[in-house]
């Protein structure tokens, strides 16, 4: 948690631009980037951490790797960017978030493992 909010790991496939399009389940070094990335998420010093994963894609494949692994699992449209497949995650229906949390989102790189600078979900949610 940071400032008493939660703080979700987003790692998006399929995002506008990427060069790695669709290779997220490849191995590297004897590990799929996606595994690698939610290592990295749950590892992640952030604050006093990370408290859920989260993997968006269209990708049936990726999404049951991702819930093998531990993360939580949604379905987005795959031409969608990185913020817009965070707004659809966090509008759908069936998603669980109390509209008075205004959680913190931290996405991470499959493929570079970097970790993007934090931002607030009604943030994310007003670009």
């Amino acid at each position: 948690m940071r400032d008493d909010e939660f703080v979700y790991a987003v790692i998006a496939d399929h995002a506008a631009g990427a060069e790695d399009w669709d290779k997220i389940l490849q191995k590297q070094d004897g590990k799929t980037h996606l595994e690698r990335a939610i290592h990295k998420a749950v590892n992640s010093k952030f604050d006093a951490g990370v408290d859920v994963v989260i993997v968006l894609s269209s990708n049936e494949a990726v999404l049951d790797a991702a819930s093998d692994l531990g993360a939580v699992a949604h379905m987005v449209p795959g031409f969608f960017d990185t913020v817009s497949m965070i707004r659809t995650f966090a509008t759908a229906p069936g998603v669980d978030i109390d509209p008075n949390d205004d959680p913190w989102i931290v996405v991470i790189d499959p493929y570079t493992l970097e970790l993007a600078e934090a931002r607030q979900m009604s943030e994310i949610k007003a670009d």
